[in-house]
């Protein structure tokens, strides 16, 4: 693969999901056995929650739209990366705090098997991060703020179980653990927001 960059590797990846994501797919009709109510069984469209096809079809359909949103980001993907391969390069650290919702804690522990153990939990202990170090996170809060205001660079990726400027206004309960209690957005503590598409609703 001598002079093929990893811009171009990735940029290969997601025209091919891209692709796929924009291939024709088959009507709801054809493309997965019906979740009509059995003849007889009262109780099961109560199982079926109003949806018309099987729950891992809807899974795949929305997967695929999400790759072929992405796809259009490679150059700032192979940017962060590059950026992250220099800290490390220079003997800094690159941390993470992006394990919100359906990437919990107990799944990026650097102790499970197959963790290549590249990014680091920092367990928001804030006075880890370094000058000219780099975090990925999901969250805004005032601690961000001071480690950006530091040197640390901050890369906030959109999550839809944290409040952003993303989502509806008044959408997220106020209850401290979903909202922002020191009022700050995504814009606001970061150097850069990476947009993951996953739907602020789902």
């Amino acid at each position: 693969m001598s002079g093929t960059s990893r811009c171009d590797v990735l940029r290969a990846g997601a025209t091919l999901a891209a692709g796929l994501a924009g291939a024709s797919i088959p009507s709801p009709a054809t493309a997965a056995p019906s979740l009509a109510v059995p003849h007889g069984d009262r109780w099961a469209h109560d199982y079926t929650f109003g949806h018309t096809i099987l729950f891992m079809e809807e899974y795949h359909r929305g997967t695929m739209e999400i790759l072929g949103c992405q796809s259009g980001e490679l150059d700032q993907i192979g940017e962060l990366t590059s950026r992250a391969t220099h800290v490390i390069r220079n003997g800094g650290t690159v941390w993470k705090s992006m394990d919100s919702g359906h990437m919990p804690h107990f799944e990026q522990q650097e102790t499970r098997r197959g963790n290549p153990r590249i990014l680091k939990e920092h367990n928001r202990d804030f006075e880890r991060l370094k000058r000219v170090e780099m975090v990925f996170t999901n969250l805004c809060n005032k601690d961000f703020l001071a480690a950006r205001e530091r040197s640390v660079y901050i890369v906030c990726v959109t999550v839809n179980y944290h409040d952003n400027e993303f989502r509806p206004q008044g959408f997220t309960a106020d209850d401290g653990l979903h909202s922002n209690p020191d009022g700050l957005m995504l814009r606001d503590v970061s150097n850069e927001i990476l947009h993951s598409h996953v739907p602020y609703y789902q």
